[in-house]
């Protein structure tokens, strides 16, 4: 005869079933038949089971783990003892894995974070045009609520940055009012310059014209001993990306003039400021031969081309980085520009430059002009197209 196999979890459970009715031996059961019937909830078989079963004076001990302790023992009981004392995971209740609700799906879902950013500036021209606050300087900005003479300067930066990005006129407003009307040339201890020419920039970038001439004058007029040439070169390409050439033309003769003659041209303020002189003339020739206006592009070469000596004296070889790949790509393109006759339909024409037939013509004059890539006495075209 075989005999069913225990787990050792159904042993377990039979031997505190076993302690169980031997406490209990002689006490008195709940569900005694004058209970039952005192309570109306007697079934017609339950007398027939009480009087048939061992020990019917005795109590009556109903139990699903007695069940189980007298049945075969299977891998499938095993399995469903398991699950009732189970408790509850992710998994059993239908969640896969971790959700992040802001991050983007595998199917191009909008991230939840970036929708909710307000950067509409139609919807929100009437809440970005407010006229400024004059008074007490107020901000849109949560982070910085207000403008004050003893905050900190990094503050006032990230104001600009923030109003530029969010094309917000009445914070720029606002803080040109604070720079150029609050403040004056003893504040700051000299970044006030700095912050006119980030404004000025700012301003630029959202088509403030007014704004921007008003940081720029400020900050030539009283800021001038703590101007830097970098900062001019942002406010020049500013100038020119908004249409205000002749200003920019200004700009450059101003703050990027030509050294003197005479000075020396080996130090670090003037190779900085012939380094970005530079820069800036090729920004300036680029822009304009892609937009059609060779007689401005024409101009910023010739000037390039005169500059070609005194950074070879000044031992800038390969610090100045010119891009003249991109010139003579911007100059080829410029030639589809060309009516019949070798006239532009442009809107800046200069009496007293010259065009050649061929626009490339311009950028390799100048280009020749400078000394060799690499300190090299004997150089050719394709050592100066190669990416610095």
């Amino acid at each position: 005869m075989a005999f069913p196999s225990f787990s050792p979890i159904a042993c377990s459970l039979s031997l505190l079933v076993a302690s169980s009715l031997t406490a209990q031996q002689g006490s008195v059961d709940a569900f005694t038949p004058s209970a039952a019937f005192s309570t109306g909830r007697v079934h017609a078989n339950d007398h027939h089971q009480r009087s048939t079963a061992p020990g019917a004076a005795g109590p009556l001990h109903v139990s699903v783990v007695s069940q189980f302790v007298t049945t075969q023992h299977t891998d499938t009981t095993d399995q469903r003892l398991a699950f009732a004392f189970e408790a509850e995971s992710p998994q059993s209740i239908g969640v896969n894995g971790h959700s992040n609700a802001y991050a983007n799906n595998s199917k191009g879902g909008v991230n939840k974070r970036r929708s909710n950013r307000k950067h509409n500036f139609v919807l929100n021209a009437e809440y970005l045009n407010e006229a400024p606050d004059l008074d007490f300087y107020t901000l849109h900005s949560s982070n910085i609520s207000h403008l004050h003479r003893d905050m900190p300067i990094d503050d006032i930066t990230q104001a600009i940055k923030r109003a530029q990005n969010r094309h917000d006129i009445h914070d720029l407003q606002t803080i040109a009012s604070f720079l150029i009307d609050e403040c004056d040339e003893n504040w700051g201890y000299g970044f006030r310059g700095s912050l006119l020419s980030r404004l000025a920039v700012a301003a630029l970038h959202v088509n403030e014209l007014d704004t921007a001439q008003r940081a720029i004058e400020t900050r030539r007029v009283y800021e001038r001993p703590s101007m830097q040439p970098h900062e001019s070169a942002a406010v020049i390409r500013g100038l020119m990306r908004a249409g205000s050439v002749e200003d920019g033309w200004d700009v450059l003769e101003d703050e990027l003039r030509l050294p003197l003659d005479g000075t020396s041209l080996s130090t670090a303020f003037n190779k900085e400021l012939l380094t970005h002189r530079a820069r800036s003339l090729a920004s300036i020739a680029t822009r304009h031969f892609f937009e059609g206006e060779p007689y401005v592009a024409a101009k910023a070469l010739e000037k390039i081309f005169t500059l070609g000596e005194l950074v070879g004296n000044a031992g800038l070889h390969d610090e100045v980085e010119m891009p003249w790949a991109r010139l003579v790509n911007a100059a080829t393109q410029c030639n589809e520009f060309a009516m019949p006759g070798g006239s532009y339909p442009c809107k800046f024409i200069y009496d007293d430059t010259e065009l050649p037939s061929d626009l490339t013509d311009l950028v390799w004059n100048a280009m020749l002009a400078f000394p060799c890539p690499g300190e090299e006495d004997e150089c050719t075209v394709d050592d100066y197209l190669l990416e610095p």
